[in-house]
Parts: C-alpha cells; sequence; structure tokens
C-alpha cells in the first residue's frame, strides 16, 4: 500500500500529501501520537483514546486517506470520528478522476476484507484455543509497521488498538500468525499441529496434577502402607468377606435381643402388674374424691351466704316494723292512721304470721342444707384419707416388687448386653474398614484412568511432535527465506547497536532470540530491548530492499512514533536515521522532536519534512 495523502475535516482538521518519507517534528503535547492515530484508524483500527478536540469536543467530523493498493488501484475511505464501526469508500479511474457515483459502505469487518484482497493477502484463520478459530484482520497486520509510544519494547509488534474480536488470548500464537502472513509462509496444519500439541500437553500437565493429588491423599491417609489397600482385587475380596461377617454379627446380635425380650416376658409379674393397677385406681379414687370435695364446700359457701342474707332481711323487717310510717313501705299507698291497721289497703290481706313462717321456712331449710353438706365433706374426708392410707400401703408394696424385680432382671440382662456392646464394636470396626477400602478402591480407580489417560495423551504427543518436526521440514526455498531473514535481521540488529550479540528467530514464535534467551521472556537492558524492537519492523519493512532472490508481502509502509523517546542512545538513533534514509522499499513515517531538528536534517532532505508542530500550532488547526 501507498498513502498518497490523508485530510481531517470539521471545525478543526489539516491536509498532508505524502511521498516516499515523511518526517513530522513537534514539541510534546503538539499532536504527533494523534497523527499517527489517525492513520491507523483510517486504515480500520478502532482507537478509544483520541485527544479531547476529537474525542471529547468533536471538533472533528471525518478522516479521509487516500491510498493505492498492491493491486494497483487508488480509493478514497472517509471514515467519521471519533468512533464509527463502518466506512465510506469511492474509487479512482486510471486518469486520477474520483468517482464518488461508485459510492461504497462496508462495515469493519468487510474493510478488513477488502484491503486483505487488496493488498493480496489470503483471508486466514487462526486456530488459538480448543475447537476456538479467529480470523486474521488487516488491523490485526498493521501492528507488524508501527513502533509506537505504548506497546513495551520485547513485544516486537505494536499494541494496535482493537475491539474485544481482535485479539485472541494468546498473543504468542496471534504474533506468529502475523509474522507468517507476511513472510508467505503460512502452514494451517503446522498451526493446528503446534495448537493441538499445546493443549495435549496442557492437558498431560493437568492429569498429572490429578495424579500427584490422588497420591498424596493415599499417603495422608496411609493407604500405602497396607497391601491390601493397594489392589482393587485384594479390595473386593476384603470387602466381600467383611460383608458376610457384618452379615453373621447383625443375625446373632438380633438372637441376643430377642433373648433379651424371652426373658422380659418370663420374668414379668403378675403381683407387680397387680400392684400398679390397684396404685392406679387408688389415684383415681383420689382425684374424684377431690372434685367432690371442691364442688361440696363451694355448695356449703353459697348456703352459708344465702342463710346470711335471709337473717339480715328478718332483722330489717322487724325494725322497720317499729317505724310510724303513713306511707306502705310495700306498696307506697298511704295509710289511714285512724284505722288500726297493719299493712295498707293493696298489701292487707297478707297474713303477718304467714310472711313469718315462709321466711322461717326458708332459713330451716338452708340449716339442714348446710349440716348435710358438712355430713358429706367429712364422709369424704374420711374416705380420703383411708384410701391415700391404703395408696401408701401398695406403693411401699409396689416399690419392693420392683426393686426385686429389676434386680432379677439386670442378673441376666447383664451378659447378653456385654455381647451385644462387643458385637456393635466389631461391627464399627469393619464398618471403618469398610470406608478405608471404599475410599482407597476410588482413589486407585482415579489414578488408573489417570494414568490410561496419561499413557494416551503421552503417545498422542510423540506423535504430534513427530507429525511438527515433518511439517517443519519445509521445501528449501522457505528454509533459506527464514534464514536470509534472519540474516538480515542480525546485520540490521548489531548495525544499530554497533556491537555483537548472538541473534537468531525463533523457528515457532518468529521472535527475536538474543543471546539465547526470547525477547518477550528476557531480562535484558532496555537498549538492547528497543534495538531488537526497531530491527525487526525495520527487517519486515526493507527485507525486500535487501534481496532480489525472496520476497515478502510486507504492509509497504513503516510508521515509526518518536522512536528516540523509546531510551535509544543518539549514536544508535542515528545509526537507525541513516538506514531510513536511503530506504527504497516504500513509505517511512516518522515523528521526532523538535528538539532534535538538526539531527534529522542531517539524515533527510528538506522536502520530506512535513510542517513542524509547536504547542501553540498543534496538529488539528482551526479551519475556515
Amino acid at each position: 500500500m501507498w498513502i498518497n495523502g490523508i485530510q481531517v475535516t470539521g471545525a478543526y482538521g489539516f491536509s498532508y500529501e505524502f511521498g516516499a518519507v515523511n518526517v513530522l517534528l513537534g514539541e510534546n503535547g503538539s499532536g504527533k501520537s494523534t497523527f499517527v492515530k489517525l492513520i491507523l484508524y483510517a486504515l480500520g483500527a478502532q482507537i478509544h483514546n483520541f485527544i479531547d478536540e476529537i474525542a471529547k469536543f468533536q471538533f472533528c467530523d471525518y478522516v479521509h486517506i487516500d491510498f493505492t493498493t498492491k493491486s494497483n488501484n487508488r480509493f478514497l475511505v472517509i471514515r467519521k470520528l471519533p468512533d464509527m464501526n463502518q466506512v465510506t469508500i469511492m474509487p479512482y479511474d486510471d486518469k486520477g478522476i474520483l468517482h464518488q457515483d461508485q459510492v461504497s459502505i462496508l462495515n469493519l469487518d468487510e474493510y478488513s476484507d477488502f484491503l486483505l484482497e487488496e493488498e493480496k493477502y489470503e483471508k486466514s484463520v487462526i486456530n488459538y484455543g480448543q475447537n476456538k478459530t479467529a480470523t486474521l484482520t488487516y488491523r490485526q497486520l498493521l501492528r507488524a509497521g508501527l513502533v509506537d509510544q505504548y506497546t513495551p519494547h520485547n513485544r516486537i509488534l505494536a499494541d494496535v488498538i482493537g475491539g474485544n474480536n481482535d485479539f485472541m488470548n494468546s498473543q504468542v500464537i496471534l504474533c506468529t500468525a502475523i509474522i507468517e502472513k507476511i513472510l508467505d509462509t503460512l502452514d494451517q496444519e503446522l498451526q493446528r499441529l503446534r495448537l493441538e500439541h499445546k493443549q495435549k500437553k496442557k492437558e498431560y500437565l493437568d492429569i498429572r496434577n490429578q495424579i500427584l493429588f490422588y497420591q498424596n491423599i493415599r499417603e495422608e491417609f496411609s493407604l500405602n502402607s497396607d497391601t491390601v489397600l493397594n489392589k482393587i482385587e485384594k479390595i473386593d475380596t476384603e470387602i466381600a468377606t467383611i460383608k458376610e461377617e457384618k452379615h453373621s454379627l447383625s443375625n446373632f446380635k438380633y438372637e441376643q435381643l430377642n433373648e433379651i425380650e424371652k426373658v422380659n416376658n418370663k420374668a414379668s409379674s403378675k403381683i407387680v402388674s397387680d400392684l400398679r393397677l390397684q396404685t392406679n385406681k387408688y389415684k383415681d379414687e383420689l382425684t374424684q374424691l377431690e372434685f367432690e370435695l371442691k364442688d361440696l364446700k363451694k355448695t356449703k359457701k353459697s348456703f352459708e351466704k344465702e342463710l346470711e342474707d335471709v337473717k339480715k332481711q328478718l332483722a330489717s323487717r322487724q325494725v322497720l316494723l317499729t317505724i310510724p310510717v303513713t306511707i306502705c313501705p310495700i306498696c307506697f299507698s298511704e295509710l289511714n292512721l285512724d284505722k288500726q291497721i297493719e299493712f295498707c289497703p293493696n298489701c292487707s290481706h297478707i297474713k303477718t304470721q304467714e310472711k313469718i313462717d315462709s321466711v322461717a321456712n326458708y332459713k330451716r331449710m338452708l340449716e339442714e342444707s348446710i349440716t348435710e353438706v358438712k355430713a358429706l365433706i367429712d364422709s369424704d374426708k374420711n374416705k380420703t384419707t383411708i384410701i391415700k392410707k391404703n395408696l401408701n400401703i401398695v406403693q411401699k408394696e409396689l416399690s419392693e416388687k420392683e426393686s426385686q424385680y429389676l434386680h432379677e432382671l439386670g442378673n441376666i440382662q447383664e451378659p447378653i448386653n456385654n455381647i451385644v456392646n462387643q458385637i456393635q464394636k466389631r461391627l464399627q470396626v469393619l464398618t471403618d474398614r469398610t470406608y478405608k477400602l471404599n475410599e482407597s478402591k476410588q482413589t486407585l480407580i482415579k489414578l488408573n484412568k489417570l494414568d490410561s489417560k496419561k499413557n494416551a495423551l503421552s503417545k498422542e504427543i510423540k506423535s504430534l511432535e513427530e507429525d511438527i518436526q515433518l511439517q517443519e521440514n519445509k521445501t528449501a526455498d522457505e528454509q533459506l527465506l527464514f534464514i536470509k531473514f534472519q540474516e538480515k535481521y542480525k546485520e540490521l540488529f548489531v548495525h544499530i547497536y554497533g556491537e555483537e550479540h548472538e541473534i537468531s528467530i525463533g523457528k515457532e514464535s518468529y521472535m527475536p532470540i538474543i543471546d539465547g534467551t526470547n525477547i518477550m521472556h528476557s531480562n535484558h537492558s532496555e537498549s538492547i530491548k528497543v534495538v531488537a524492537h526497531l530491527a525487526y519492523i525495520l527487517n519486515l519493512f526493507l527485507f525486500n530492499q535487501y534481496t532480489d532472490e525472496f520476497k515478502i508481502n510486507n504492509l509497504g509502509f513503516v510508521i515509526l512514533d518518536s522512536p528516540r523517546d523509546k531510551d535509544l542512545d543518539i549514536d544508535k538513533y542515528e545509526r537507525l536515521l541513516d538506514l531510513m534514509k536511503n530506504q527504497s522499499s516504500g513509505q517511512l513515517f516518522l515523528t521526532g522532536s523538535l528538539k532534535e531538528q538538526a539531527v534529522y536534517k542531517r539524515h533527510f532532505e528538506e522536502n520530506t519534512f512535513l510542517n513542524s508542530l509547536v504547542y501553540a500550532e498543534k496538529l488539528l488547526k482551526k479551519l475556515d
């Protein structure tokens, strides 16, 4: 791809046309990294950390990028800012005329497929997990042409920001797929075999850990110290023996308990039974007498109160008759005092003696009732005394008989209970042993299954390693391409770093190995890591320039975002610039500090510089 130019429109924006070398110098915070992000965004990357002018205030509406693909087709692509999942594409004809009537609107996945086809990359699928695959996208390939300010030096390929669907968990697999795509050595079968081999190795380690876990359990519970517990056949035999013994013991225990029951029946005493019945009978009679006494006392109290009321009525009447009155106290009629009558005309027919006799008879009846109730109470009290006396006699006799009975029963039960207890203890021992045997059997079954799986996996892993070895025996040209790529990488590293080191590239990961250590896991100095990073990206970019025998399908451009800021000494940096100034492999985009303008001008022609940026005159300027 050759990028002809870029333009940002809206309230703020800018516009650049590009050549083979494009150098943008500026102060910190003036927009150099934003310039790089806008190029990546226009090519399909998902950027989520634009500056406020774009992301927050949305002063910019669209980014336009004009490029020519390896298929020799030219297009204008427009993408809305700050975040849009589709692009607008318009083609140019052979005369350089833009055809807006042939506009296409694609989502990002379609845009990726479009760019892969135009850049002559075959669509490929990456296996990255158990039955999991992902499609390699063009925006992932951008990682191989970028050195930014956010990627750690040992990661080599840039962390181009993208959506969740753009990246797999395994960065090693992704990086390998990207480099293989660019080197045009992508072997799907080899990749599948490597992934399967990795999965089988993981399964093998998991099974080995499980085996260790069960072995530790057996050691903890002393299951290995008993020879019986080490063989499933011996365990089954002993379990069967224990089962038979437990059955016999259970039957014997039942017989002993049944014997106790028989003894209980023979020792049951009719005297004790009769005494208990008699005791209960006396208790019932006492209860009944207590209820009767309670009712009689209540009745007596009621009669006594009624008798007291009658006596008061008689006394009141006697007093009232001695009082001279003009009105009858019974019917309230006026009395004629001239006539010598005792009552008023309305009640004069009642005779005095009758009234007195009536009250006297009622009084006498109450007194007789109270006397009868007292007699009944005395009778019940006497009965209660007699019954309590009899009850005490019966209870004493019952206590003596029960003690005698229990003593006799204990003499019979004790030997049988001892036998039953011994049986219980033996049954518990057998139960504990059975539990231990079953536990041992279960762990042995699991260990046997795990051993079987482990052996099967060992065979599969060995077979996969053989298949991988066969697959890695590539054609002579492919081997020579890898050797040449490795040689050129070493030349670039030594040229920039200025010192000899043992340099190679891993055959599986395609990542640099410096002094025997993979750069992704090394403890080398930051300076070595930076040089390894820059030399690797430049090797991908410049490789076609160094060899006519082999050609790789690189991106056609490289973007270096202020590489001097990545802990690079000035002498090493100038050697890096010296490599880039004479490049003829494609397009170079380089940003740097305005303070080191003199360094850049020593290595690049004046026409390669874009306008210089300062904090007061940033990349994004207010447009008319």
